[in-house]
């Protein structure tokens, strides 16, 4: 009998370091609710609302996991 267990922490920040891939990274925290890529989708959210992409700023707000984005006027 084999059991086998990951730490949930680390998967996101492997992939943004050793893989160097932050879309996956966003894709994966997305899907599986896993914490990690904070500093990602705050980026992110960010940068759309900047570019005055609003619509898809609330887009990464919904789908960012165990994140709350706090936007101050």
């Amino acid at each position: 009998m084999l059991s086998v267990c990951v730490d949930e922490s680390q998967i996101i920040p492997y992939i943004i370091t050793n893989l160097n891939n932050p879309d996956l990274a966003l894709r994966i925290a997305s899907r599986c609710n896993l914490a990690g890529a904070e500093k990602l989708y705050m980026d992110k959210f960010m940068q759309l609302l900047q570019t005055g992409a609003y619509n898809e700023a609330a887009k990464v707000a919904a789908n960012s996991p165990q994140v709350k984005l706090i936007y101050l006027l």
